[in-house]
């Protein structure tokens, strides 16, 4: 289906990697790329790891669904990180940057035009569902936002009503948690 695009598979995926990694401050990219441990750096192996499980899925004809563990993955962590939506999912648009920019030279060919439209279009269908997925992990950390602060608020009225002498408990304020 795309013979083109997996004859050239590494450099498109090193071109993606390094589009993605350039979003990112130099020093913040640098130490990402280089940086092969999990454990000093789980954001760049991360990104590494799962970009390549996406273009594999996508090059194995996959569904688009199927990529969901892939990509949830890098969007959890685009989540948190201080990005717009389209900041955090535009990462999957830069794979048909790579693709063309490594595959230029052979598009004069019809049927390597044809491979490269048809991968686009699945690249496509793969951030939407890139979107879906980074849509449910910002609310998600939106919630998780809104409970922290309800703990907190309910820790600090709790505080002041013990510094307020009110220990007989006839007034205490009810632990969020507990009210739905």
């Amino acid at each position: 289906m795309f013979e083109l695009i997996c004859q050239h598979r590494e450099r498109i995926l090193e071109t993606w990697l390094t589009k993605i990694l350039s979003s990112y401050p130099e020093q913040t990219a640098s130490f990402w790329s280089r940086n092969p441990n999990p454990f000093a750096n789980p954001v760049g192996t991360t990104f590494k790891s799962r970009a390549e499980r996406v273009f594999s899925a996508l090059l194995d004809g996959a569904e688009p669904g199927e990529l969901c563990l892939a990509l949830e993955d890098i969007l959890k962590i685009r989540a948190v990180q201080e990005l717009t939506a389209a900041e955090s999912v535009g990462f999957v648009f830069l794979l048909k940057d790579a693709a063309a920019e490594v595959l230029a030279e052979h598009l004069s060919d019809p049927g390597s035009l044809k491979q490269l439209i048809r991968f686009s279009r699945q690249v496509d269908l793969v951030a939407l569902e890139a979107f879906e997925i980074f849509a449910r992990s910002r609310e998600r950390v939106f919630e998780l936002r809104v409970k922290e602060l309800k703990r907190t608020g309910f820790l600090l009225l709790k505080r002041s009503s013990q510094i307020a002498g009110n220990s007989d408990g006839t007034h205490s304020p009810t632990d969020p948690g507990e009210v739905q």
